[in-house]
């Protein structure tokens, strides 16, 4: 199952479900599923609305169920009752069990991992992306391909991985990790310390597979067709970053003495010795109070 084979589950909903679960909980899956949409409020007797939203909660793992009894998997409980938080949360384990929702995170690391130069500016270009993903049509046969762009609109855009922007003639989505990094590092315990870029990246990949050397990310690069040169960021992950370091929400640091990692672009506000402002090389990154 995927978040993109049932058009219930955009982000509202299912945000809505998991908190509710949260409040409630214990509760059975009815009493969720009858305070989600009551019964009086239905033209039917069908449940298929919540179930729906329950049911792709559930595939996701981050809605667990036994015996009747709905729960949150642990993560996401202790996530659930602050809202940035549980948009932090669902960025990684909507995407920690492979294949529930590889579709959705294929496409956004296809879309993150583009030179900004070549976005995509209307529908259509993620409509083609299944194509040049090879991902199967079969799969979606519930859902027409405008809204199945959408679905990928809405979700991108909560998880704090991009926004919208007008273009010629429709709007287009642009993307910009900075907002889904900054509640990140936020969540850091070690502050005021230089911290190996290359072991922070690590992690972050490892939980938010999309970014540049995720697991989904690798899946995706012949199909982007430009490829960041070897120790380069993606555009999309150098601006976030530089953003935040302008905020002063992180330093960018390059020593001379250790390996460096190097960003796609000159960066001439990363501190370090004068030939980094120049190349752009980050060796290690401090997380601010």
């Amino acid at each position: 199952m995927s978040l993109l084979t049932k058009v219930e589950a955009v982000p509202s909903r299912c945000t809505a479900v998991l908190r509710l679960v949260h409040a409630l909980s214990p509760a059975s899956e009815e009493e969720v599923a009858n305070l989600f949409w009551p019964p009086a409020l239905r033209k039917d007797t069908s449940t298929a609305f919540d179930r729906a939203v329950i049911a792709e909660m559930k595939a996701a793992g981050v809605l667990l169920v036994e015996e009747g009894i709905a729960t949150l998997s642990p993560p996401v409980a202790a996530a659930a009752a602050d809202p940035v938080a549980l948009q932090c949360a669902l960025a990684e384990h909507l995407f920690a069990q492979e294949a529930n929702n590889d579709d959705l995170g294929m496409v956004l690391a296809w879309w993150l991992a583009l030179p900004l130069a070549e976005l995509p500016q209307s529908y259509q270009a993620l409509v083609d992306a299944w194509k040049t993903l090879g991902l199967e049509e079969n799969a979606y046969a519930s859902m027409n391909q405008v809204t199945r762009a959408h679905m990928v609109r809405s979700w991108a855009t909560y998880l704090g991985l991009g926004w919208e922007e007008m273009g010629p003639e429709e709007k287009y989505l642009h993307p910009d990790p900075t907002e889904l990094l900054r509640i990140y590092f936020s969540t850091l315990s070690t502050r005021e310390v230089e911290l190996p870029f290359a072991d922070v990246w690590s992690e972050v990949t490892a939980r938010f597979p999309y970014f540049d050397g995720g697991r989904l990310h690798t899946r995706v690069l012949d199909a982007v067709g430009a490829r960041p040169l070897p120790g380069h960021l993606t555009e999309s992950t150098s601006f976030a970053l530089l953003r935040l370091h302008d905020e002063q929400r992180i330093t960018l640091v390059d020593r001379a003495d250790v390996e460096v990692y190097v960003l796609s672009w000159t960066a001439p506000n990363v501190v370090g010795r004068q030939h980094a402002r120049a190349t752009g090389r980050i060796s290690h990154l401090i997380v601010h109070d």
